[in-house]
């Protein structure tokens, strides 16, 4: 009996633990915008600049304003450019909720899509 509960727990733990580390809390979630968050909820239709890796990953372009381009590339992000609180990043969609989580960001963006005007 004991030992059926011991493991009841255990698994409740696991399950909270898991389930805390893939949501974000409200502030980290207001960091991005609505593309963003499209894009977190595998939402497709989000108008941003995608690539596939070579692995066959979704990989997006996005700008990020923060303060620091060593804590992105600390963990693990992919750091194209940065000019004092802008970054543009390159990175797939698990690496939102990272970035998200980051201290120093203070948001992400899908950029602009830029085509030339013909003549």
């Amino acid at each position: 009996m004991i030992r059926a509960l011991t493991i009841i727990l255990v698994f409740s733990f696991v399950a909270v633990g898991c389930r805390s580390e893939m949501e974000l809390t409200s502030e980290e979630k207001a960091k991005l915008d609505p593309g963003v968050q499209k894009i977190l909820a595998g939402d497709e239709s989000a108008m941003v600049d995608r690539t596939v890796r070579p692995d066959g990953t979704m990989e997006y372009g996005l700008v990020v304003r923060g303060s620091s381009p060593d804590d992105l590339k600390a963990a693990g992000i992919n750091v194209v450019s940065a000019f004092g609180d802008v970054m543009t990043v390159r990175i797939t969609r698990s690496q939102i909720k990272t970035l998200a989580r980051i201290s120093s960001v203070r948001s992400v963006e899908t950029g602009n899509m830029s085509y030339p005007k013909s003549k």
